[in-house]
């Protein structure tokens, strides 16, 4: 607009240029008229301008507030809450904040999503017995802030592995509310959770999902869970903490005993890229007429009674420690811990325990390729239901199963991570039977948007 308006004017100067004498002083008094009028347009331009400005720095600062983003750190210690640098949205002390992917804005909430589609081949005893294409996990996240410091989080899993059905289930479902410890002084000692939550023992659960976790498979242990009850999470000092209160029981709208399932743990990280973490848990009692089976996951199965047992009430208590060292190049990370079985059947005989452990290590060729390899077992004298990746249930409890599963991984685009797997399983049945058969051959597609 100004260049056409400067060519008229020139021109205008030049028609007056050749025209005759007596002329001039009205045409100059014209140009005055609109030399006045740009005048006044420009800066009406400019006023306009520099609302629009306002305008966008105002929705810029809007959508900042609006944003959550979830933590890769769980409020765990290492790998649930990573309460390193605390991020309202999921407590995983020490491990990194679960990547959210572009966030689509409606209104005051925010849309993102994650999942994965797979191809599955096995051995004649393994889950995945025959060639399969299916969807491997597809989840949904609606995230919106609330004012002040509370938000509200909720996840809808379309489709998971473990359950092996399309029907849409609530995951995580929680209010956040952050920086409580401001009440007393003290920024980030304390975030609350309150909801659906996961379960916040040991680190692997923060990296279950497809897009985060390196390779196809878990670790033979894979403890996960999400429960109703409370959260929180912080630092006191060096020291990240995550603690929960939830249900047990795998009922989401009744608890049927007044004994809570609590979680704790605790992490510290001694130097730049070192991390270590102490998880513990205890079920609570199970009524065998109500919870049927605790909200705790373990060896590919709940924890619930075992078979030809006449209990009543049963529970699982644990303790695990996690280390990670990460490097330039990647990582490598190690747990090990125990989890004990107890029932009220007066025989005791299906009172048992299991002693665990795992060894992770990833390394990036480039920007976009990585090489990933994991080691994990469980071993209990007394057997433990552990199917794994075999046929499901477990045609009889387990003294040993072991797990290495080594793949690949390139990160096609920033939301788009192909990968490939071959597991080997191998173990032995309660009374020295050998168990095989289950080996895997898996490739992935993980997404997220």
């Amino acid at each position: 607009m100004p260049r056409v308006r400067g060519l008229t004017l020139g021109a205008a100067l030049l028609i007056l240029a050749f025209r005759p004498a007596p002329a001039a002083a009205a045409d100059l008094e014209a140009l005055a008229a609109e030399l006045r009028v740009l005048r006044e347009q420009n800066a009406a331009l400019k006023a306009h301008v520099e609302r629009q400005q306002i305008m966008l720095e105002e929705l810029a600062r809007r959508q900042a507030e609006f944003r959550v983003v979830r933590s890769e750190a769980s409020p765990s210690v290492g790998a649930g809450p990573s309460v390193a640098t605390p991020i309202p949205a999921t407590p995983v002390v020490g491990t990194t904040a679960a990547p959210v992917a572009a966030v689509q804005k409606l209104g005051k909430l925010h849309l993102s999503g994650e999942g994965a589609v797979a191809y599955f081949g096995g051995q004649k005893n393994a889950f995945f017995n025959r060639d399969v294409l299916r969807l491997d996990e597809v989840k949904l996240f609606l995230e919106g802030a609330l004012g002040g410091n509370a938000y509200l989080f909720s996840e809808i899993d379309v489709f998971n592995r473990d359950s092996n059905s399309g029907d849409l289930r609530t995951g995580e479902l929680y209010l956040e509310l952050e920086g409580v410890s401001r009440l007393w002084g003290r920024d980030g000692q304390m975030t609350l959770r309150l909801g659906r939550v996961d379960i916040p023992f040991g680190e692997e659960y923060a990296q279950r999902d497809a897009i985060d976790n390196p390779l196809i498979s878990h670790s033979v242990a894979d403890f996960w869970g999400v429960d109703e009850g409370i959260e929180a999470y912080g630092t006191l000092g060096k020291i990240q903490y995550v603690l929960a209160v939830q249900n047990g029981g795998n009922n989401a709208a009744f608890d049927f005993s007044s004994s809570k399932a609590t979680t704790v743990r605790v992490g510290f990280d001694p130097a730049p890229g070192l991390h270590f973490s102490l998880s513990g848990i205890r079920t609570g009692r199970m009524p065998q007429t109500g919870d049927v089976r605790a909200e705790l996951w373990f060896g590919n199965d709940w924890i619930r009674r075992r078979s030809g047992s006449v209990a009543t009430n049963f529970r699982a208590d644990a303790i695990g420690g996690d280390v990670r060292k990460t490097f330039r190049s990647g990582h490598i990370a190690a747990s090990a811990g125990r989890i004990r079985y107890h029932d009220d059947d007066r025989t005791r005989r299906f009172n048992t325990s299991a002693t665990y452990a795992s060894v992770e290590s990833v390394a990036k060729a480039s920007r976009d390729l990585h090489f990933a390899a994991r080691f994990s077992f469980a071993d209990s004298d007394r057997g433990f239901n552990l199917p794994g990746d075999g046929l499901e249930p477990s045609p009889r409890p387990t003294e040993l199963l072991w797990r290495l599963s080594v793949g690949t991984g390139f990160q096609l685009t920033p939301q788009l991570l192909l990968k490939g797997e071959y597991s080997i399983n191998r173990g032995r049945w309660t009374g020295g039977a050998r168990r095989d058969g289950e080996n895997q051959l898996a490739t992935e597609a993980a997404f997220k948007f």
